[in-house]
């Protein structure tokens, strides 16, 4: 069952996703459902305690104890965890991220942004489309116990944010052509492009702790789609109709390019030695059972500079820009009034939080 994983959209983690270089997809392998997951924060706070103010804006208990929680919920999803001794400097880094985002969000606010709802809007969509339409949205709500209102009004002001920070990091960051051009001589490593292949797949999930019984029952459903491959049927139309991974189904089951290692090991060794556009044998992992199609390939390589030099200077870009954006921060706290109003706490040592006039109320 797809879940919405209420995260939030921190100042320092926004500035890496808008700007970083590495635009790749997931190994989407997409085998794994988890990867129909919200990239938006959708959690609005309960009037409970106020655990700091932003000049004069609450920050709640609630939001902090969500926000942490979403953190923790992606980080066990990378098989990263937490240790006892690290909490402390956790709960103090998600605290300075929300008040470092509720400045953001303030600026933005008194900005002239473009159409905030239209951007909004298509933002949404676009969230939708990688749920899997409306009816899964509406059931990702539903498990999360928020509503449409709620959800669109976090997305806003994460919008609000986003275009706040592209707006500092256009007008700041520069790059040269001599810049990306020594980037690329120093690092040529890092163009070599492996062999990697397009596929498609059709997966019918099985849970980890399913019964012989339910295996059985999705051994049969697999075998029907593989039947109506045999009789002439479309994989791709297929794909859309009965896969049960919806990262790709959505996309006929396309799984794009991917070298060897991004997906799971047994889907792996049939993907390159598939013939192209063979359809293969029934095939068994962790996530349940695959017919695989094998679109294309490329073979391994080194990347000519005329091909990659706009993805170096993304990457560029992404490193000034972060800095850019924590400069700006700062100044921002610098002339911020700010209250933490919960015992235990201590600013950060950063230069960012030095600079602010951080009151410590127990």
């Amino acid at each position: 069952m797809k879940k919405l994983i209420v995260t939030l959209i921190g100042v320092a983690a926004l500035a890496s996703s808008v700007w970083a270089q590495d635009k790749s997809k997931p190994a989407a392998g997409a085998p794994a459902p988890a990867a129909a997951t919200l990239a938006a924060s959708a959690q609005v706070a309960n009037p409970t305690n106020v655990v700091a103010r932003v000049n004069g804006v609450d920050i709640r208990r609630k939001e902090l104890d969500d926000t942490e929680q979403a953190l923790l919920t992606q980080m066990q999803q990378r098989g990263r965890g937490l240790s006892p001794d690290k909490k402390a400097e956790f709960d103090r880094q998600v605290l300075e991220e929300l008040i470092g985002r509720e400045l953001v969000l303030q600026e933005g606010r008194d900005r002239k942004l473009g159409d905030i709802d239209t951007l909004t809007q298509q933002e949404l969509s676009t969230i939708k489309t990688r749920l899997g339409g409306e009816a899964e949205f509406a059931k990702a709500l539903k498990e999360a116990g928020l509503t449409d209102d709620q959800y669109v009004h976090r997305l806003r002001e994460n919008v609000i944010i986003r275009e706040t920070i592209d707006g500092v990091v256009a007008k700041e960051a520069k790059v040269t052509p001599e810049d990306v051009k020594a980037y690329y001589d120093a690092n040529r490593e890092r163009f070599h492009q492996p062999e990697m292949v397009r596929a498609s797949h059709i997966l019918i999930q099985v849970p980890p702790d399913a019964t012989s019984q339910v295996r059985t029952q999705k051994l049969a459903q697999i075998e029907t789609v593989q039947s109506l491959l045999k009789q002439g049927g479309q994989f791709s139309e297929l794909a859309k109709k009965f896969s049960e991974d919806p990262g790709s189904a959505v996309n006929g089951g396309d799984l794009d390019f991917f070298p060897r290692g991004a997906m799971v090991p047994e889907f792996d060794a049939v993907a390159f030695t598939l013939q192209t556009n063979k359809v293969s044998n029934i095939v068994t992992t962790k996530y349940g059972y695959h017919l695989l199609m094998v679109t294309d390939r490329k073979p391994a390589r080194d990347l000519p500079f005329e091909e990659v030099k706009a993805n170096i200077e993304k990457f560029l870009l992404g490193s000034r820009g972060v800095e850019i954006v924590r400069k700006h921060v700062q100044d921002l706290r610098a002339a911020a009034k700010i209250e933490v109003l919960i015992s235990g706490y201590s600013p950060t040592n950063s230069p960012a939080s030095k600079a602010a006039p951080v009151v410590v109320k127990p």
